[in-house]
């Protein structure tokens, strides 16, 4: 199984930096007592310092081993090896350019910090604060489909009993011969896979089926396509290595596990990467935007009298269903009917202001305020209306592999002219083409290409009304 919500190993992360940044600075208080303020200045990035090297130091001892770890001993191994290169990288740093910081504040908050995060790690497990992976209020789960109830499949089940503090949720199990286990329901057969991830909602299909029954693992792997569901693999030396593309194979608490579909922002450094640039992106433009903000509101009260913000539902990462905000750019209650329907040129429901609005694309710019709620990227397939988005997937094929990430406020297909209409086959086609290809070759400097061509590029504004 694939531990596949970054966002909880990422939740893992900030917390052990503030621990550290906790520990620094009590160290700190001990060693300097009231001059620590006087001292803050050339404290700082020392402490930038051991942020930095702690986050290398997780990224290459494998971030996923570390926080799948539910053993003391392991935990213990691994996060002392973690600290040695947290030491390794550090301390030539320091001797090269911190000569007056003390000794007893550096190795205090190494043993300080060490300390804190073993105690936490130790309580989780001892006191098993399972709510924090499992109640869906606090941090969503991974809800998990087994299709096969062998033995391979029961495994699974032994797997999340033994990680519950990770989140997993069993759904169930389909199976063709099997219609009852200890370890959770029987849904169905497999061939009722489609239905049942139309019923009911889930995260992730885990195939645990014998390697000789490759029509039914082609079949599996086609129909979770379709859903936009991931689907991992519990390898039985399988006869086909077709299915293996964009794959990894790792192993999960003891369970070989082939994780199919991979994109980039499956790695944790990457994903480190595109959350920071939207964190500090979109802060940015929303504290340098804000008279702005406040000219487009004035404007569009001025024009129509009526709110200024539009929040249509729109579907994101997971098919997860939020608000998506938008300066308004319709007359209010035009016709109810209209609704549903894709924006024309020349379309009668755009008010004045929203002409010049849709043309630069400044309807887009609230959605900075979705970024920061961890709704939406900077960057990403730009996110449909559910009726669309339930159209394209009969009329598309593979179309919900989209939702593998979130939308974005830009996206490739956008600034390569394929926006505004869906009604062609061939709209709708390039429109997936593009936002397929921007996952299966997301980097960090295409996603600055993308942002430059939105701001500086006219195809980007093409068929925008």
């Amino acid at each position: 199984m694939k531990v596949r919500k970054q966002r909880i190993i990422f939740s893992y992360l900030l917390l052990e930096l503030i621990l550290l940044n906790l520990s620094f600075f009590f160290t700190a208080q001990i060693k300097y007592g009231q001059e620590v303020l006087t001292m803050l200045a050339k404290l700082l990035p020392l402490l930038a310092v051991f942020n930095i090297s702690w986050i290398i130091g997780i990224i290459i001892n494998g971030s996923h081993d570390y926080y799948l770890q539910n053993t003391l001993v392991k935990r213990l191994r691994d996060q002392f090896k973690i600290l040695m290169i947290l030491v390794g990288i550090a301390s030539p740093i320091i001797l090269l350019f911190f000569p007056y910081v003390s000794r007893f504040l550096v190795f205090g908050t190494f043993l300080m910090f060490f300390s804190l995060t073993f105690l936490g790690f130790w309580l989780s497990i001892s006191w098993k604060w399972n709510k924090f992976g499992t109640d869906r209020s606090m941090i969503k789960g991974t809800r998990l489909l087994v299709v096969g109830a062998g033995a391979p499949g029961l495994r699974v089940h032994s797997f999340v009993e033994r990680n519950k503090h990770l989140g997993f949720q069993m759904i169930g199990y389909l199976d063709d011969k099997t219609f009852h286990t200890p370890a959770g329901p029987v849904l169905g057969k497999i061939k009722d896979l489609s239905q049942v991830l139309d019923d009911v909602e889930v995260d992730e299909v885990v195939i645990a089926l014998p390697g000789h029954h490759q029509e039914a693992i082609n079949a599996t792997i086609e129909t979770a396509d379709h859903w936009g569901v991931r689907v991992s693999l519990i390898p039985d030396f399988l006869e086909s290595q077709a299915i293996f593309s964009q794959s990894a194979t790792r192993e999960v608490g003891g369970v070989p596990v082939i994780e199919l579909r991979q994109t980039s922002l499956d790695s944790l450094p990457n994903y480190i990467m595109k959350k920071g640039f939207d964190l500090v992106f979109s802060t940015m433009a929303l504290v340098g935007l804000m008279p702005v903000f406040a000219i487009i509101a004035l404007a569009i009260y001025i024009d129509d009298r009526g709110p200024v913000f539009y929040k249509p539902a729109r579907r994101g990462q997971g098919k997860v269903v939020f608000s998506c905000y938008k300066f308004r750019t319709m007359y209010v209650n035009f016709d109810s009917k209209l609704n549903n329907m894709s924006t024309q040129k020349d379309d009668p429901r755009i008010t004045r202001v929203g002409k010049f609005l849709r043309k630069y694309s400044l309807d887009e710019l609230p959605q900075f305020f979705n970024v920061l709620e961890g709704h939406m990227s900077v960057v990403g397939p730009r996110p449909h209306r559910v009726s669309l988005d339930e159209d394209m997937q009969q009329s598309v094929e593979k179309y919900m592999i989209r939702h593998y990430i979130k939308p974005g406020i830009t996206g490739w297909a956008q600034v390569n002219g394929w926006r505004g209409p869906t009604e062609t086959e061939e709209q709708r086609q390039q429109r997936f083409n593009h936002d397929f290809f921007y996952i299966t070759n997301w980097s960090f400097w295409l996603d600055m290409r993308i942002v430059w061509k939105t701001v500086f590029d006219r195809k980007t504004h093409k068929n925008a009304f």
